[in-house]
């Protein structure tokens, strides 16, 4: 079922309703690959398995199975705007395939108790990552993870060795690369999850401060080499007053 609501729309779940964030996993060199995608077959949703065995019986509009809905609630939290407003799209565009997905709003404390608890059919976390994989990956996807941020309790063998190897592999980039994306072709098929969007983060800073550097993986690493010079100060720069 994950992978063929994974596979529910051509190219996936698609932006609309004023959602102007970034639409897709980050942009790099090791994400930018296929393989971090789940790849739709091209095939229309009649002609997959999950929608074979699943059939809207009584012309309700919804799918079912034995007396079964193709039904399911989606945990989101109050606190963001943009999740709130990505379930009513994920809501409308899987309604169109015969899947009704009930949208269940929790204060943020609630919402992540109940992730945590594994008391959810799906849930829209968001998550901040490092940008060195190995870091964070295991918390979410491997059994380590378990009781922490893998919600889902998702497992495979196959995948901790592979991660295993890609980070050992790690002081060599050529090989880091290419182990890392075997291990997110492992992750990609089992489809535990479906990643959504990855907002652009933006840094502002005034055009009177000098020897700006912003580092992409500590936005405030080498904020004391930054400067105002002296013809540039302000009342409100001026540190003997």
């Amino acid at each position: 079922m994950r992978r063929g609501i994974t596979r529910a729309r051509p190219g996936g779940f698609t932006i609309g309703g004023g959602f102007n964030w970034q639409s897709g996993t980050p942009r790099t060199p090791l994400l930018a690959h296929p393989s971090a995608f789940y790849q739709n077959s091209g095939e229309l949703p009649g002609l997959d398995p999950v929608y074979a065995w699943w059939v809207d019986s009584d012309g309700d509009g919804i799918r079912d199975k034995g007396g079964v809905k193709l039904s399911f609630h989606l945990l989101v939290p109050t606190s963001s705007g943009s999740r709130r407003q990505y379930a009513r799209l994920i809501q409308a565009q899987l309604k169109g395939i015969g899947a009704d997905v009930q949208i269940d709003e929790l204060d943020p404390v609630v919402f992540n108790q109940r992730m945590g608890a594994g008391l959810f059919d799906a849930g829209l976390p968001g998550w901040t990552t490092d940008p060195t994989p190995s870091s964070s990956f295991a918390q979410r996807w491997t059994r380590a993870g378990w009781g922490r941020f893998n919600y889902g309790r998702y497992a495979n063998p196959n995948l901790e060795r592979l991660l295993t190897q890609a980070t050992l592999s790690a002081a060599d980039p050529r090989s880091a690369a290419r182990a890392w994306r075997a291990v997110l072709d492992t992750l990609n098929q089992d489809a535990p999850g479906v990643w959504l969007f990855a907002p652009d983060n933006v840094a502002a800073v005034h055009n009177r401060v000098a020897g700006v550097t912003i580092r992409a993986d500590s936005w405030w690493a080498l904020v004391r080499t930054w400067r105002i010079p002296p013809d540039r100060l302000l009342d409100r720069d001026r540190t003997e007053r």
